[in-house]
């Protein structure tokens, strides 16, 4: 090999499993890591230099090319050249070398993390390419303490690990730092940053997975700790807590404190100075995601206007970003307005560009979700053969991914295209799939919607008594989580009494709860029968 070679392929020994052409000469562009490369190695290398080293290397059997800018290392080489770098330099030029090495990570996940709003396949890549270097600097940001750069190169990892799916590794990564520095947030306001950030990951993974009460918990702990400690600096993490607090309270349907909190959080984030335009963009993103959510919320009460506005100012402002990521999302909340609303064509065009984002960003969970939308408004159509294989598409991500709670909803679509086409066994098998995972998410509107499906299927049979079993179920959880359909369950219970007659009905009613229908209920389903 030659002698250049030899000089420089010690630095490789900084790196683990891979190694990106393009990066290196990156490193030695930057002043401040230049100058740190050049007293050790004596130049500064362009990327051509590096091609000719790194082929060297691979033809000796060192390294192995796997694309065009990328090397593989040999598990044991890091080691070794580590200890050839430390045998021709002082520890405290390995150690400095070392430093510049994890600030220039922090630089590419700051950089990497805003490229995901505008080029999201290409970080997407170089992310998971050094993978490996990023969670090496991060054990080195850990140990000596540097919460800021440990910050960056976690949000940036994390937001892959999201968009992956790697939910587990993003949790196991997580845990580990929070033990580290659960003792020590209190030192300094970069390391309360970091820990308000893994805090706030562990609420929302909370929220998603149904566990409200934790969410809620953790929100309010945050909020604890930035009053007793009064940092400077800290609007967007108090803008974070807002934006939680405010879906933990649309959740539970008290959509005026939900709105209250969303207000607060973005007159927060508007009021922060940023002079540095990344963090300008950045802030507005922001202040975009809460107006998306204002639309989700207004969606939700069948607010379609008020959605629409709310989803238009969000897309401004991400187009504006060029924030590709962010739109399509929005272009799905759009296109859900418009199928409900039986405009087809138009929600089809929003779903086929949200689709081709989430496609070339490779994020198949959402790619998921999507089809699991093109297959309920071809169920609405009626053409059941389109939504079938929709549907079927959303499955297998779902699944594959062990993604219980969004597989639910396909099995409720299935199986409301079973109950339609008469095929009551699968259709019933389908909910009852849909009905477990659900309860078990504690998702009590999607449960009381699977029961009253359920219920409806065994109507058609004129299976009155497990019928009215099921809506009895349902009535009982509406009663305590979701009052406004109240109505609706009331009917259900008429029908059934005007099928089974009153002793019947009252015979069930016992055996179902272990007492008697209570009279202000019981007048009620009276009432709403004699109108039927």
């Amino acid at each position: 090999m030659s002698e250049q070679a030899r000089r420089h392929l010690p630095f490789l020994g900084l790196f683990s499993e891979h190694i990106n052409v393009s990066i290196l000469p990156a490193f030695s562009e930057i002043n401040e890591f230049s100058q740190v490369y050049q007293t050790i190695f004596g130049e500064n290398l362009q990327k051509s230099d590096w091609f000719r080293i790194l082929n060297e290397a691979a033809e000796a059997g060192i390294l192995e090319q796997i694309s065009e800018t990328i090397y593989k290392i040999h598990p044991a080489l890091p080691w070794y050249l580590r200890q050839q770098l430390s045998k021709q330099h002082t520890v405290q030029e390995v150690s400095n070398l070392e430093k510049k090495l994890l600030v220039f990570y922090g630089v590419l996940a700051t950089v990497c993390g805003q490229k995901m709003i505008s080029k999201a396949d290409t970080a997407t890549n170089v992310l998971l390419t050094e993978e490996s270097n990023l969670l090496q600097n991060l054990r080195l940001a850990e140990r000596q303490q540097e919460w800021d750069n440990a910050r960056l190169m976690l949000s940036a990892l994390g937001e892959i690990y999201q968009r992956q799916n790697h939910t587990m590794e993003f949790r196991a990564l997580r845990q580990k730092i929070i033990k580290e520095i659960d003792t020590k947030f209190e030192q300094s306001n970069e390391a309360f940053k970091l820990w308000a950030y893994l805090q706030a990951a562990d609420a929302e993974e909370a929220f998603e997975n149904r566990d409200i009460r934790k969410a809620s918990n953790v929100y309010q702990k945050i909020s604890s700790e930035l009053a007793r400690l009064n940092y400077q600096d800290m609007n967007v993490e108090i803008a974070v807590v807002e934006q939680g607090l405010a879906k933990i309270a649309e959740e539970q349907q008290d959509f005026k404190t939900s709105r209250t909190h969303y207000i607060k959080a973005i007159k927060i984030l508007e009021s922060i100075q940023n002079i540095d335009q990344d963090a300008c963009i950045e802030n507005a993103n922001k202040i975009a995601n809460i107006y998306q959510n204002l639309g989700y919320m207004a969606d939700k009460k069948g607010c379609y206007n008020v959605a629409k506005s709310y989803y238009e100012k969000a897309l401004k402002i991400f187009i504006n970003n060029r924030n590709i990521y962010g739109c399509a999302g929005i272009y799905n909340n759009l296109g859900k307005i418009e199928h409900l609303q039986s405009h087809f064509e138009k929600a089809h065009d929003y779903y086929k560009q949200a689709l081709e984002i989430y496609q070339k960003v490779g994020d198949f969970n959402k790619s998921a979700i999507i089809y699991h939308n093109l297959g309920r408004m071809a169920q609405m159509q009626q053409d059941f053969k389109t939504a079938h294989t929709f549907y079927n598409k959303a499955l297998r991500i779902h699944e594959d991914d062990r993604d219980l709670y969004n597989a639910s909803d396909v099995y409720q679509g299935l199986g409301e295209i079973s109950k339609y086409q008469g095929d009551f066994d699968s259709a019933t098998a389908y909910f009852k799939k849909a009905l477990e995972i659900r309860f078990t998410a504690n998702d009590w509107q999607k449960v009381s919607l699977t029961l009253n499906t359920w219920g409806q299927t065994l109507e058609a049979q004129e299976n009155w008594n497990d019928a009215m079993e099921i809506y009895i179920h349902a009535f009982a959880i509406d009663f305590r989580y979701n009052k406004s359909w109240i109505g609706s369950r009331i009917k259900n219970l008429a029908r059934m009494l005007k099928q089974l007659g009153e002793s019947q009905f009252d015979t069930i009613w016992q055996e179902v709860t272990s007492e008697d229908c209570p009279e202000v209920l019981r007048e009620a389903i009276w009432s709403a029968r004699d109108n039927l």
